[in-house]
């Protein structure tokens, strides 16, 4: 009765992080490291995630290339990550940016059963951008908490996809511009959706080496791509 159950989860669910979170979200959804085992993982990212930024949705197109340590201690993962934000732009913004992410979470299998596992993740992260003009420079300051459930159906030792669901339970920030001549103006900043669902798939490559690419939508529109080695 439950195999059948959880297959017909499995087609139906959504996904986690991110990045997502680094996108922002750089969070690997597709399992855990294990007892004493540590995974270090490339991801890179591109996003599209809205803001309402006084009163109005304005999105921010980032292009994220980040990395992440994981270490298991027990049947949970203790990971940081960071990334190096290589193209940031704002709608209604003339000039781009650059910047950076940072984040630290915990990741835990709650279930497994034969071929399927359920993780929970939480996740936060904080963003800082600049985007430079010749008389102006915007800077956004933002910060994320995620959590999440994946549903993950191996199918065979090499190729495991994976679907879950992902909310933002609070998120904010700033966006502060400062022109020539003038003093700093301040607005607040908020992600106007905070629900994504999210799927991918992991191919173990070798021992130790995967390989995932990722897509999610709802609150953010992300494609990623991250390779691990875990040992």
């Amino acid at each position: 009765m439950l195999k059948p159950l959880i297959a017909a989860l499995s087609a139906a669910s959504g996904a986690l992080f991110a990045p997502a979170a680094l996108g922002l979200t750089i969070s690997d959804a597709s399992g855990i490291v294990g007892n004493s085992h540590v995974r270090v993982a490339g991801v890179y990212s591109v996003s599209r995630i809205t803001y309402e930024v006084d009163g109005r949705e304005r999105d921010v197109d980032r292009r994220i290339v980040g990395t992440e340590l994981a270490k298991g201690v027990g049947m949970v993962d203790v990971f940081a990550q960071v990334g190096l934000i290589t193209s940031s732009l704002m709608e209604a913004v003339d000039p781009d940016g650059t910047g950076y992410v940072a984040g630290a979470g915990l990741r835990a299998q709650v279930f497994h059963r034969d071929r399927t596992s359920v993780m929970l993740d939480s996740l936060y992260t904080r963003q800082h951008e600049r985007l430079t003009g010749i008389d102006q420079s915007v800077v956004l300051d933002t910060y994320d908490v995620h959590a999440a459930v994946t549903l993950k159906q191996a199918y065979n030792g090499t190729v495991q996809p994976y679907i879950g669901l992902e909310v933002l339970p609070t998120d904010g920030g700033n966006k502060t511009i400062d022109t020539k001549g003038q003093a700093s103006t301040r607005s607040n900043m908020d992600r106007d959706g905070i629900l994504n669902v999210r799927g991918g798939c992991l191919f173990q490559l070798t021992t130790g080496l995967s390989l995932r690419p990722e897509l999610t939508a709802g609150g953010e529109a992300t494609a990623t791509i991250t390779g691990g080695y875990a040992f």
